[in-house]
């Protein structure tokens, strides 16, 4: 940690000049190649320091052991059929203009 007066600030991340593996993505119309790069920085839950390889862009926040959860991903069939059910829900619930 940097001290600047009475504020501690947390040292900025540093990454490496290379770049290390690589894979290609299929984006909309086109392929892209991305690249991993190596990251070293402090957990912000542990505080640690962890070197990391990663496809993020930026600087991860969290070691492999404290990163939190991801939730569960929906199918998209699983998600359509909620919008759906939500959808006839809000129609119910309207007054008819009818009357």
């Amino acid at each position: 940690m940097i001290s600047k007066g009475e504020a501690t600030v947390a040292p900025p991340c540093r990454v490496q000049e290379f770049i290390l593996a690589s894979k290609t993505v299929h984006v909309r119309a086109h392929d892209r190649l991305i690249h991993t790069r190596h990251y070293k920085f402090i957990c912000a839950q542990c505080n640690h320091g962890v070197e990391r390889e990663t496809y993020a862009v930026n600087c991860p926040k969290y070691c492999i052991n404290c990163r939190p959860p991801k939730p569960p991903q929906l199918s998209r069939a699983r998600r359509n059929k909620i919008a759906e059910m939500v959808i006839k829900n809000l129609n119910k619930d309207e007054p008819s203009r009818d009357e």
